[in-house]
């Protein structure tokens, strides 16, 4: 029986939603949703036209998303509320084939993620003797070649037929929904799509499995590769990784591209590793400070307009930034207390985010960074306004874990 089936068992759709409740991936808000939609079955419709091969997905949404550097966009894909709820349970359900997957593939795994990654190379006991290799793919799930992806699909997931040819019908349309009209375009595997995630596995798996086979010290997260080895042999395993991925008919990121010598500083996934310490990398903290930096001008700009009180403008932010840092929003990126606190082994990364917030909190209100806000801005006023130091969320939450 194909795994489509599934799709109209309300069994499955409850196993799903006590599995996003167990790992805390719903807000009090989509759980109410999730709950409602079940309960009402409100899947059937589209699960039974698509069991009958009579259901054609709507043309995605093309949306264009601000990075860092401003000058650069991201591009991720949304279909209608209901069909993106279908492909939801799909995505969980395709957790059949995990253990199809290489053991030095961390992303999008059931239960094996960031922290097995870390801990699996810094618990090598050569790992300060070896050299690293570091690469990034660039625009990875939307420059992914279709009928390639598609050849490397059919054989993974051979017993299912049907499930093939519904995947097939989803990636070979090249219709978009983009500004206000109907586009076509060649729009890989559709990061922001549920099944994105799986797919991008299955289209690296065999390289993947290349490397485990030979015992290669090698980790992969999505477009993220690290490989580490002797130095005589690294020029080697350079050129033979480099050249897959060309075969893919995919581009490297020249300017993510390392090579680090042995005992030296390396960094991985927004984590920094320096002889047996784990921290977050230079990068990460830069990049939180900016994003720190920017909200608060635009918090005092904010306040300044509106004549808001400082506890309000201070409110705000902390508002904000603790949901970045310990609650899940959207149930899709994951916070920093679910990413960096279970891997680190110091505060030092930490402590300085911690300083920067509070000089930022404190320029919120007096519109100045010297060392009078410290007197006149107490610590215990940013506490009152909701201010939660990431040192001591940290140590809390490795407490609760003891306990």
């Amino acid at each position: 029986m194909s795994i489509l089936n599934e799709l109209r068992n309300e069994k499955a759709w409850n196993n799903f939603f006590q599995y996003k409740i167990d790992h805390s991936l719903l807000t009090p808000g989509e759980e109410k949703y999730f709950r409602n939609y079940i309960e009402h079955k409100k899947y059937l419709p589209i699960a039974n036209e698509i069991i009958d091969g009579t259901y054609h997905f709507s043309p995605p949404t093309k949306y264009l998303i601000n990075k860092i550097d401003k000058s650069k966009k991201r591009v991720v894909y949304q279909y209608n509320e209901h069909e993106t709820m279908i492909l939801k349970l799909l995505s969980f359900l395709l957790y059949k084939y995990d253990n199809k997957f290489a053991p030095n593939c961390y992303s999008f795994r059931q239960n094996y993620g960031v922290k097995q990654a870390i801990f699996n190379i810094t618990t090598t006991r050569e790992i300060k003797y070896l050299a690293c290799y570091k690469v990034d793919i660039e625009n990875y799930f939307n420059s992914i070649p279709i009928p390639l992806l598609l050849s490397k699909l059919e054989n993974f997931i051979s017993d299912d037929p049907s499930l093939f040819q519904f995947m097939k019908q989803l990636l070979i349309d090249k219709k978009v929904f983009f500004q206000g009209q109907i586009i076509e375009e060649e729009k890989g595997i559709m990061a922001g799509v549920p099944i994105s995630a799986f797919l991008s596995n299955v289209f690296f798996n065999d390289i993947d499995h290349f490397y485990a086979e030979k015992n290669i010290l090698y980790a992969r997260y999505a477009d993220d590769i690290i490989l580490f080895c002797e130095s005589e042999k690294l020029y080697d395993y350079v050129v033979t990784l480099e050249n897959q991925i060309l075969k893919l008919n995919l581009n490297l990121n020249q300017d993510k591209r390392e090579i680090i010598a042995p005992n030296n500083k390396w960094t991985f996934l927004g984590f920094s590793y320096d002889n047996g310490v784990v921290d977050i990398s230079d990068v990460t903290k830069k990049k939180i400070k900016q994003k720190i930096k920017r909200f608060s001008k635009k918090i005092r700009r904010w306040m300044i307009a509106k004549n808001a009180s400082p506890e309000r403008a201070l409110k705000t932010i902390n508002r904000k930034f603790n949901k970045k840092f310990y609650f899940m929003e959207n149930g899709k990126d994951l916070t920093w207390s679910r990413w960096f606190f279970p891997v680190i082994n110091t505060t030092n990364g930490l402590r300085e985010i911690d300083k920067y917030m509070q000089e930022c909190l404190r320029y919120v209100v007096t519109g100045k960074h010297n060392k009078k806000n410290y007197g006149n801005i107490k610590y215990s006023y940013l506490k009152q306004c909701n201010y939660r130091p990431l040192v001591s969320e940290y140590y809390k939450d490795k407490k609760e874990i003891r306990q």
